[in-house]
């Protein structure tokens, strides 16, 4: 700029940046500083922290430390989570962004905890936010299982502190000679300072459905289930 001062940087070929806590590795980079914004294009892999996201194109704010990812995949990690989930999270999206490592949110999102190359199931959801140690919420939301559709929610979230508790919050897809491939799910109805109730869903391939109501509740001198 007139001051003498670099206004733009760029660089191609094999590009590492590391800025604060940020690295990027991508074929290609520019950075405004006049705008503060930070553009990767090509092979892109971005790391905050322990949290890793791939995909073909990323801008980061360096004054904000907000950043997008068009698409992108990532794997929320337990740790990510202060190890309140147990197993990785396998999000794609047509849109990956986020606050540092603060808060991640997706949209036009497949997840699933399942790791199989076909996966058991999924849950596809127009927006998905992670809130590191406090819960994951979805906007139009269906699970899909064994490739079929079983229901759409408008909204629902999933208190992640919750899931050592309650590892039904997320659901878990198997396989059991008694009850074939089943689906078990927690929904969450009601939290508040002193009660956290959920209704049961467990879809049976041999049993059928089964529905109920489970209730962690504490009192002045004590708690209960």
């Amino acid at each position: 700029d007139e001051s003498g001062r670099a206004a733009m940087t760029t660089v191609t070929g094999n590009v590492t940046a590391r800025y604060r806590d940020f690295v990027v590795t991508a074929e290609r980079g520019q950075v405004n500083y006049q705008t503060n914004l930070a553009v990767f294009e090509g092979n892109v892999c971005f790391r905050i922290g322990i949290q890793e996201a791939r995909g073909d194109r990323i801008e980061i704010n360096i004054r904000t430390f907000e950043w997008s990812f068009t698409p992108a995949t990532t794997t929320i990690k337990p740790e990510f989570t202060r190890g309140y989930i147990r197993a990785p999270i396998f999000a794609n999206a047509r849109k990956i962004s986020g606050i540092r490592d603060r808060q991640v949110s997706g949209f036009g999102t497949e997840v699933t905890t399942c790791d199989l190359p076909n996966e058991h199931y999924d849950i596809t959801a127009e927006s998905v936010v992670v809130y590191p140690d406090d819960k994951v919420v979805f906007r139009d939301a269906s699970l899909i299982a064994l490739g079929k559709r079983l229901f759409t929610l408008r909204r629902f979230a999933i208190p992640i502190r919750q899931i050592t508790r309650n590892p039904n919050v997320l659901p878990r897809v198997g396989n059991s000679a008694e009850e074939g491939y089943f689906i078990k799910y927690a929904y969450p109805i009601i939290a508040n300072r002193s009660q956290m109730g959920y209704a049961l869903v467990d879809l049976m391939q041999r049993k059928g459905v089964g529905i109920g109501i489970q209730d962690f509740y504490r009192v002045p001198r004590g708690q209960g289930s």
